[in-house]
């Protein structure tokens, strides 16, 4: 049986966003499908087979999520965190700070869709594999 501690173990392994493709694949072997990450704290909900969802504690105070979406800002502050130039906090904040409220990792299309307050998707973009 899958637990928050195994996936935690897993995710304590990502020094930089370059390594997120191997937390990936970690969570594919353990049966992950899909999870959820909610900026304001980033709480996760994890999806796998054969078991009832798996719920993380959250990170951090809440952020305040701006409920005006600005795309173009977020595109470049995600790029400059996939280029490992932002830590994950960073990330977050940079995240509600554009309206960003979650994103969705489908791990069987190996996606990572981003929405923002309204639930309309804002960017859908490949997972690279190991």
């Amino acid at each position: 049986m899958i637990t928050i501690t195994d996936i935690e173990t897993a995710q304590s392994k990502i020094a930089t966003a370059a390594d997120f493709p191997l937390f990936v694949q970690d969570l594919k072997n353990m049966g992950i499908q899909q999870f959820s990450t909610i900026v304001e704290n980033s709480q996760s909900i994890y999806w796998h087979t054969g078991g009832k969802p798996i719920v993380s504690d959250v990170k951090y105070e809440p952020l305040s999520l701006t409920y005006e979406t600005d795309v173009d800002t977020f595109l470049v502050r995600l790029k400059l965190h996939q280029e490992g130039k932002t830590d994950y906090y960073t990330f977050c904040v940079d995240a509600a700070n554009t309206g960003i409220e979650k994103w969705v990792m489908d791990l069987d299309q190996m996606t990572c869709t981003y929405f923002d307050h309204t639930c309309r998707a804002v960017l859908v973009e490949n997972v690279p594999s190991v």
